[in-house]
Order: C-alpha cells, then sequence, then structure tokens
C-alpha cells in the first residue's frame, strides 16, 4: 500500500519508485523535523533546568544570608536583653538597699521619737504631779486660812 503525501504532486509521468523515493524523502524530512523539534525542545528544557538550578541555588544564598543576617540580630538582641536585665536587677538592687537604708532610718527615727514622748510624757506626769501636790498643799493653806478667818470672824461676831 502506498503511502500518500499532502507534498505530493500527482505527476502521471512519474514511477512508482519515484513516489516511493519522494514519500521516503518526505517521510525523512518529517522525521528530521521532529527530531530537530524534539532536541530544540530538549535543549529549552535543559536550559529551563539550569535557569532553575541557578534560580534555585541563588535563592538559597539569600536565604541563607537572611538566616545568617536575622541570627546575628537575634543574638545581638539576647545580649541587649540580658544587658537590660542585669540593668534593671541592679537598679532594683539599689533601689531596694536605699528603701531598707530609708526604712531603718524611719524606725529609728520613730523609736527616737517614741522614747522623747515617753520622756516627756513621764515629765509631764512629774510637773503634773507636782503641780497636783502644789495645788493640793495651797489649797489645804487656804482651807486653813479660811478656817482660821472664820473662826476670828466669828469671835469678833460673838464679842
Amino acid at each position: 500500500m502506498a503511502r500518500t503525501s499532502k507534498n505530493r504532486t500527482d505527476d502521471p509521468g512519474e514511477t512508482g519508485v519515484e513516489v516511493v523515493q519522494k514519500e521516503r524523502q518526505i517521510a525523512h524530512s518529517q522525521i528530521q523535523q521532529l527530531q530537530d523539534s524534539v532536541q530544540a525542545l530538549r535543549d529549552e528544557l535543559e536550559a529551563q533546568q539550569v535557569t532553575t538550578r541557578k534560580l534555585v541555588h541563588s535563592e538559597r544564598q539569600s536565604a541563607a544570608a537572611e538566616i545568617e543576617q536575622l541570627k546575628g540580630a537575634v543574638t545581638a538582641l539576647r545580649e541587649e536583653l540580658e544587658k537590660q536585665k542585669l540593668e534593671t536587677k541592679r537598679l532594683v538592687q539599689g533601689e531596694k538597699q536605699t528603701s531598707v537604708a530609708e526604712i531603718q532610718q524611719l524606725r529609728e527615727i520613730g523609736a527616737a521619737l517614741r522614747e522623747e514622748l515617753e520622756s516627756q510624757k513621764l515629765e509631764t506626769q512629774k510637773v503634773v504631779q507636782s503641780t497636783k501636790q502644789l495645788a493640793a498643799s495651797e489649797i489645804q493653806q487656804l482651807q486653813e486660812a479660811t478656817g482660821a478667818l472664820r473662826e476670828k470672824l466669828e469671835r469678833k461676831n460673838v464679842e
């Protein structure tokens, strides 16, 4: 069975061998074109794979550099945080010591004021006691003087 081609020209003067040779040439030409197309597609695929590998490699390098940069930033932030923790601890300790000293000072002042108050209280009690005694003595003297004056007055009234 003979093959027919779209490119075939129906020349009545051609022999069967010539037709077969022409069809073979056409088939070989088509095969060659397909092989060339396949090779071109392979070349294009390989070029895309190379480009993809380069892009992936570049992206990996970029990501690795960014990761290293972030690690550095994290390390720096950790160091800063640790530094601030120590500073805060130092400040808190200083404030605590100051507060303890102030509390102790206030306790001492309070104790001194209590002692002073107690001393004044005792002094006041002594003064009050002394004043009471003096007043009682004066009252006694006044009562005695009043009694004596009454007696005198009564004697004068009786005479």
